[in-house]
């Protein structure tokens, strides 16, 4: 969570987490506790914009717009615009698109992947990624 920006750490972060995912406009999470208080469950809701995905002809580009934080939708349009395109893209492609180095183009891709948009295949040399659909 802390890695995602969702939360502070040191079990400080319940008002960021709220506040990231109002921003990002997906639901509020939910938190749900034991009887005696010993241990917590948190519910993040799937955003809105992924089940759209789904159930309708939504482009890749206005989901990812939709979920993205402004400036990582920034670093990655083109990224993205070539994935609307093609469906498919490989780390090099993304280092030529990008003109980063291999380590950022490979955290570039993590980014999408985490957000469950995009799937990665092969192994770490021949990695591909594809566009879930």
């Amino acid at each position: 969570m802390k890695e995602l920006d969702l939360s502070e750490g040191h079990s400080t972060g319940v008002p960021t987490i709220q506040g990231e995912l109002q921003k990002n406009g997906s639901p509020r999470a939910e938190f749900f506790t034991d009887e005696d208080r010993r241990a917590m469950r948190i519910r993040i809701p799937i955003h809105p914009a992924f089940l759209n995905m789904q159930e309708n002809e939504t482009s890749f580009e206005t989901s990812m717009k939709q979920v993205l934080k402004p400036k990582d939708f920034d670093k990655l349009k083109l990224v993205i615009g070539e994935l609307e395109k093609k469906d498919v893209i490989t780390i090099q492609e993304v280092m030529e698109i990008t003109k980063k180095s291999r380590t950022t183009a490979w955290r570039y891709m993590q980014i999408l992947v985490e957000l469950g948009g995009v799937g990665a295949e092969g192994n770490t040399n021949n990695m591909i990624y594809r566009v879930k659909k």
